[in-house]
């Protein structure tokens, strides 16, 4: 269970609901971490499209492994 209600990326100082889950590994190692709950942040909808947009910033915020 995601426990989180906000937006835990706050890109740009965001404080928007969260609405989206993202899995926070990526490539060829995604499907070994995608059910595990640690593994994820509850995002709302700008900051995910963020991450997927800016994903080398995101990888030095620790947002994409």
């Amino acid at each position: 269970m995601v426990e989180h209600t906000l937006c835990e990326v706050k890109v740009a100082g965001c404080m928007m609901h969260a609405t989206d889950v993202h899995h926070t590994h990526s490539g060829s190692d995604r499907a070994v971490y995608y059910l595990i709950q640690s593994t994820w942040l509850s995002v709302c909808r700008n900051c995910h499209n963020w991450i997927h947009e800016h994903t080398t910033e995101a990888r030095e915020l620790g947002l994409l492994k």
